[in-house]
């Protein structure tokens, strides 16, 4: 890691993923309704069934993720707001791909086994179980105090 990034402080990651998560649900919400009204005018239809909520939430949470997090910003709208943002094991900004496998994992170690933040407080660099596994950091750039 660069000498110049510590790692993101716990409250800071929490903060960040919360407002992550509000702008999902609006963006998942916008969009659901945008496709139900087009859905609708061509089938009649009660309700929207569970499964495609959910695999429309899925969809729109990993490609948020990887496409801001292997962006230059390197960040969610999230980690910009609090000033934190993601690296490989060098410093470096992730490729699309390294990214996608980073935001797999979580998803798969989050929501299916419920397990991935746990890690956080007990790494030195406070690394969820994803992170672990796709050799990643959440990381902030130390203040120059000159």
């Amino acid at each position: 890691m660069q000498s110049n990034y510590i790692p993101a402080g716990l409250c800071k990651r929490f903060f960040a993923h919360l407002f992550d998560i509000i702008i999902l649900y609006i963006i998942t919400i916008i969009i659901a309704l945008i496709f139900a009204v087009i859905y609708s005018l061509f089938i009649t239809i009660d309700e929207i069934p569970e499964y495609l909520a959910y695999g429309l939430f899925f969809t729109i949470s990993w490609l948020y993720y990887t496409l801001m997090e292997s962006s230059p910003k390197q960040a969610t709208i999230g980690k910009q707001s609090m000033g934190i943002f993601v690296t490989d094991l060098n410093g470096d900004r992730l490729s699309f791909k390294a990214a996608s496998s980073r935001n797999c994992s979580k998803i798969i170690l989050s929501f299916v086994l419920g397990i991935s933040f746990i890690a956080m407080f007990f790494t030195e660099k406070n690394q969820a179980f994803h992170d672990i596994v796709s050799r990643t950091l959440v990381v902030q750039k130390i203040k120059n105090e000159n």
